[in-house]
């Protein structure tokens, strides 16, 4: 006998039965998980058609005029118990009536009696209702101004936290400021310092020169005063001798 199936289909199929105890298996169309056997054998034998593998085709679709002939049988056959179901119907329903004549008149006395109870329950709801609006609009007002309170000091903390980090940044930038001016007024510093260092020693070089000039003339003067001296004695005595 020839085999029906290749063994590269059984493999394939074998595979796909794997899979689906694995839950990995889905359908092509939906996606979902695939749980029959059936419909795992049937994906492999699919898979392994399209690989090329030996499959027998697919099974032919029926003839749909079998198909009506035996409806037409069987319509025909179920005509004669058609009539006793409707006898059967009819009988039922005669004894049925006076049946349903006496719910209905329970329920016709018992609808009054639903209705007020169910009037009183309506009564009582609205009440409720009217009572419960009022203690909300009581309290209404006092959530109102509970929030708004809430928001006040939400307001007032978010100004606080604004200022602070505001004075946070102010002196983290007077900060940076000093250390970036520190540099530069040092070197400010010290080219004022040798600049007042540089003035004192000329100032200190002028004053000992004017010194030194001054007691360079001294000795000068006093010659000239003798000089003069002199001078004028011989004057004197010149004029005696006379």
């Amino acid at each position: 006998m020839a085999r029906k199936y290749s063994p590269k289909a059984s493999k394939k199929v074998e595979d796909v039965m794997h899979e689906m105890k694995k839950g990995k298996l889905k359908s092509g169309r939906s996606g979902k998980k695939v749980t029959s056997r059936k419909q795992a054998v049937a994906i492999g034998l699919s898979e392994a058609r399209k690989a090329g593998a030996k499959v027998p085709k697919k099974a032919a679709a029926k003839k749909k005029t079998a198909a009506k002939k035996t409806a037409k049988k069987k319509t025909a056959t179920k005509r004669p118990l058609l009539r006793k179901t409707a006898t059967k119907k009819t009988t039922a329903r005669k004894k049925v009536a006076p049946k349903k004549a006496a719910a209905k008149k329970k329920s016709l006395r018992s609808t009054p009696a639903k209705k007020t109870a169910s009037r009183k329950r309506t009564t009582a709801k609205r009440a409720t209702v009217r009572r419960n609006a009022g203690a909300k609009k009581t309290v209404a007002p006092k959530k109102t101004a509970a929030r708004k309170k809430a928001a006040t000091k939400k307001v007032a903390a978010k100004k606080k936290s604004l200022k602070r980090t505001a004075s946070k940044k102010t002196a983290v930038k007077k900060t940076t400021a000093r250390k970036k001016a520190a540099p530069k007024k040092a070197a400010a510093k010290k080219k004022s310092l040798k600049k007042t260092a540089s003035k004192k020693t000329v100032s200190r070089k002028r004053a000992t020169a004017k010194r030194s000039t001054v007691r360079n003339a001294g000795p000068k003067k006093t010659a000239a005063k003798k000089t003069t001296r002199k001078k004028a004695t011989a004057k004197r005595s010149t004029k005696k001798s006379k």
